[in-house]
């Protein structure tokens, strides 16, 4: 039995992320969030 190994022919893109355009609206509200649940 042989195996053979070889490697894609295209590689795999991401298509399902977009990019950003600006921050988040609600980061300083987030970052308290965050900074409470760390606290618990």
């Amino acid at each position: 039995m042989r195996i053979i190994i070889s490697p894609a022919k295209k590689m795999n893109e991401n298509l399902d992320t977009l990019e950003y355009m600006s921050m988040p609206i609600f980061m300083e509200e987030a970052e308290c969030i965050k900074n409470a649940l760390k606290s618990i």
